[in-house]
């Protein structure tokens, strides 16, 4: 009896789980292409001691523009 219930159940959930996304749309042209203007921050390694792996090891972090800081987004959401 279990297994009637649980067939038509995990049926309805692949057939839910094909439609649940929509189609993907094509980005807009020039999405991908550098703006003048814009303040743009740096790339930076950093290395840090893993206690998980037992070694040192590096990442990669994004860095804001000099100029960019909380406080100049903060006056330019709210201006």
């Amino acid at each position: 009896m279990k297994y009637l219930f649980l067939l038509p159940a995990f049926l309805c959930l692949f057939i839910l789980t094909d439609y649940s996304q929509e189609i993907v749309q094509q980005a807009p042209a020039g999405f991908d292409s550098l703006h003048a203007g814009i303040a743009h921050g740096t790339i930076d390694t950093v290395s840090y001691s893993s206690n998980t792996v037992g070694v040192k090891r590096k990442a990669l972090v994004l860095r804001p523009h000099k100029r960019l800081t909380i406080r100049s987004i903060c006056r330019k959401e709210h201006s």
